[in-house]
This record gives structure tokens, sequence and C-alpha cells, in this order.
């Protein structure tokens, strides 16, 4: 599989990597690595979901984001990683590797295919997109986009590889989003279970509430 995607797909995938050598800057050396970050095993991602589950208000839409996360590392890291098993663009050409060294040399392990910041990014982006108002959400898509711009010119991923994990990723987002339409569903169904009631009305606002309300009882 890896062989056939890097021989099909030379072309694109030399033209791309090209194009980006022409555009190398100090600059966009700094901010596709510090970018990057933002989907590095997918952290940055979770924390962010996490953050809006403690809230009843946006507990859906973090738990939405969280689970299309999950699958598309599931399917990209676990799966699709292993079964292709395709190199780094840098370990395979000695012109890649001399890109790679241009843009930072950013050491990466494991395969190439899918890209897993990719995949993260997309899948977090598509459950924003899905679990929230359209109006404005859908401004969070470009950003998959810009992670897999920032891999490929990293010359850590390539473009195929970017493009499976936008795929990826996307599926994740959907399945995810259905999913937790279901669970929501179940739970709504439910409402005299105690941890029903905890899942769709717990929020941190109300520690902090429940501590000003005591501090207030024993000041009378």
């Amino acid at each position: 599989m890896a062989e056939w995607l890097n021989v099909t797909f030379h072309g694109l995938d030399n033209a791309v990597f090209t194009a980006m050598g022409n555009i190398n800057c100090g600059f966009l050396n700094f901010f596709c690595k510090v970018f990057s970050f933002l989907g590095e095993k997918g952290i940055p991602l979770i924390l962010a979901s996490l953050v809006l589950m403690c809230f009843a208000k946006t507990r859906k839409i973090g738990f939405t984001m969280l689970l299309a996360i999950a699958i598309g590392a599931i399917f990209t890291n676990v799966i699709l990683k292993n079964v292709v098993a395709r190199a780094r663009p840098f370990a395979q050409s000695d012109y890649y590797n001399y890109l790679w060294q241009q843009a930072g040399a950013v050491e990466e392990g494991e395969f190439s295919f899918p890209s897993g910041h990719t995949t993260a990014t997309t899948a977090f982006v598509v459950g924003l997109f899905l679990a929230c108002d359209k109006k404005w959400s859908w401004i969070g898509l470009p950003f998959a986009l810009l992670m897999g711009f920032c891999r490929v010119y990293l010359v850590v991923h390539f473009t195929t590889d970017v493009l499976a994990g936008i795929i990826v990723g996307t599926i994740a987002g959907i399945c995810s989003f259905f999913l937790v339409k279901l669970i929501y569903k179940w739970l709504n169904k439910n409402p005299q279970s105690k941890f029903c009631d905890f899942a769709l009305n717990f929020s941190v606002v109300n520690l902090f509430a429940k501590d000003k309300n005591t501090d207030n009882d024993k000041a009378e």
C-alpha cells in the first residue's frame, strides 16, 4: 500500500514539496512549528473539549468534539498507520530530507499515512461545526486545511497523507455527532436517573455557587 501511494502520487507530492521549498522562510518555519503543536497527540484539542464539557450548556459540543478526536485517533493511529506503514517523506528521499532540514527538521516518529495532526484537527472542527450554530462554527473549518499545509510544509507528511487525514477526520466528526445525538436522546428519556441528571445538568459553576451559598449561611 505504501509503495503504491509513493508511486501513484509521486508527481503530486513532488510538485507540492517543491512549491513549499520555494516559499520557505524563517517566519513560516516558526509558524508551522507552533501551529502544529495544536495537533500534537491531540492534547490541546482534547483539553479544549474537556473544558467545554465542564459546563452544562456546552457539554454536548465538547463531548462531540472529544468523541470525534477519539474515533479519528483509533482509525488513524491504531489502524491505518500500521496497516499502510508509509515512511516519512524526509526518510525516503535526499531531496525531501534537504527540504525538511530547510523547514526546521522537525522530528517525527511512527508512520506517515494518514496525518494524525490533520485527522485530529479535522475531527475537532467538524464536530464543532455540526454541534454548534452553523452561522459561526464554519469559521473553524479552515483550521484543518491550515494544519494540513503546516504538516506538508514541514515535510513530515505527504499531500496524500493530509488528504486522507481530512477524509478520516470528517467521517469521525460526522459519526461522533450522530452518536452523541443518540446518547443525549437516551439521557433525556431517563431524567429520573441520577447519572442522567448529572450528565445533563452538572456544571462547575454550580460548585462555586454552592461554595458561595455556604459562605453566606455561615456569615448569617
